[in-house]
C-alpha cells in the first residue's frame, strides 16, 4: 500500500511541475501579441504604472511608452531568446527621466524571456531579471 501511495505522490508532483510550464513550441507569436504593462524594472523600487510595451511578433515590432516619450523598434525571437533592436524614442524632456532611462536601458539588455499565463519576464545575459510585465489586452 505504501508503494502505491509514494507512486501517486510522485506522479502528482511530476504532473504539477509540467502543467504550468510553457514549452517554446506552445508559445506562439500570437500569444505574445499584446499590450503589456510594466510591473517591475531591475534597480527601481516602484516604477510608474503607465509604462507600456506593445509587442507584435507577427511583424517583429515593439512600441511603447516610457513615462515621458513613446518608443519603437524591432524584435528578434528564437525560442526563448529575444532581442530588441533599433529602439528609438521621441525626445521630449520631462522632469523625472530616471524611470524611462532605466526602462529603455533594461530593454536594450534583454536576451531571454519567460511567460507564465499573463506574466512576461525579460532577462539579461547573466540570467538577471530585468523587466516584468503583465498582459493588459490583445
Amino acid at each position: 500500500m505504501k508503494k502505491y501511495f509514494y507512486l501517486l505522490i510522485l506522479v502528482t508532483g511530476l504532473a504539477a511541475c509540467s502543467s504550468g510550464k510553457n514549452t517554446t513550441e506552445s508559445i506562439s507569436k500570437t500569444d505574445m501579441v499584446a499590450k503589456w504593462g510594466v510591473e517591475s524594472i531591475s534597480g527601481l523600487d516602484n516604477p510608474s504604472t503607465d509604462l507600456i510595451l506593445n509587442l507584435d511578433l507577427r511583424d517583429n515590432t515593439v512600441q511603447g511608452f516610457g513615462g515621458c516619450n513613446n518608443f519603437q523598434g524591432d524584435v528578434e525571437r528564437d525560442g526563448y531568446n529575444i532581442k530588441f533592436n533599433h529602439l528609438i524614442s521621441t525626445r521630449m524632456i520631462c522632469q523625472n527621466m530616471n524611470v524611462e532611462d532605466a526602462y529603455l536601458n533594461a530593454l536594450s539588455k534583454v536576451t531571454r524571456f519567460s511567460i507564465d499565463k499573463n506574466i512576461l519576464t525579460f532577462y539579461g545575459k547573466n540570467g538577471k531579471k530585468l523587466v516584468t510585465l503583465v498582459k493588459m489586452s490583445r
